[in-house]
């Protein structure tokens, strides 16, 4: 299942009616619960209301809640309808609401008034059909590509294969995707491998409980943008404040090919 909580400018501010419909149809075919968040209650948000009756069927009105601000009622509602959780909003309180109640968070850049933080550390989504796209992401990312229990303290996950060899077409656009995005630096696909990863971490209650997130370094001391930007998402979704990096480098080093000879 899954959740998607959001201040009622994400349908009042700038969108057709005739988007709005197709995504509400989209959300009812995929039991998705659209969740409307508000510091006052449902008689002073007869706007949202208005606008949205005539486009729910009668018949798909109960995956159409109300909810006030107060963490608690959110926080119960989340437990009661176990799935993926997205906070959408525009505002820096959006923001930290999503983080505490550890959802992931978008900022719909169609939106009047975005709060600076909101734009820099929420997830961009351009417009409703971009958000369904995003969706999809995370209804079918349910697994991480490998797993190896090293012991009772150790577990290593890899998010995909890291080399093209003997790989599908379709593998090898995603292996492609990440190295040039990780290790060439190119932003086209950050958005696509950052809700990749986030989705498959939120599959995971384990990792949702990660308390120190790092990455290690390169072989240069500058710190690598790309992958600063997806640790950042990883602390907001899980909800951890350490900022600084766990790991430096203090000294450039060359990289090196170890060849490993197996004697048998």
């Amino acid at each position: 299942m899954t959740n998607i909580f959001y201040s009622k400018d994400f349908f009042l501010s700038n969108i057709d009616v005739n988007s709005a419909k197709d995504f509400i149809s989209y959300a009812a075919s995929n039991k998705i619960n659209l969740i409307l968040i508000s510091h006052s209650d449902i008689n002073s948000n007869s706007d949202i209301i208005k606008f949205l009756d005539p486009l729910v069927p009668e018949k798909d009105v109960h995956r159409f809640r109300f909810l006030t601000r107060e963490k608690s009622k959110i926080s119960d509602f989340i437990k009661d309808n176990p799935g993926k959780n997205i906070f959408i909003g525009n505002k820096k309180v959006d923001l930290f609401k999503a983080s505490s109640l550890k959802c992931l968070y978008l900022c719909p850049m169609w939106t009047d008034n975005i709060d600076e933080e909101s734009e820099k550390y929420g997830i961009h989504i351009k417009d409703l059909r971009h958000l369904i796209q995003v969706i999809q992401i995370l209804i079918n990312q349910n697994a991480f590509y490998y797993k190896l229990k090293i012991n009772n303290m150790s577990t290593v996950y890899a998010l995909t294969r890291a080399n093209n060899f003997s790989s599908t077409a379709d593998e090898n656009s995603v292996i492609n995707a990440f190295r040039s995005t990780l290790k060439d630096g190119d932003s086209k696909y950050l958005d696509a491998i950052t809700l990749y990863l986030l989705s498959g971490i939120m599959s995971l209650p384990e990792i949702m409980e990660t308390e120190i997130w790092g990455i290690m370094p390169s072989s240069g001391t500058n710190i690598n943008e790309e992958m600063s930007h997806i640790l950042t998402q990883c602390r907001y979704l899980t909800n951890r404040r350490l900022k600084d990096p766990l790991l430096i480098r203090h000294t450039t080093t060359k990289k090196v090919i170890v060849l490993i000879l197996l004697l048998v």
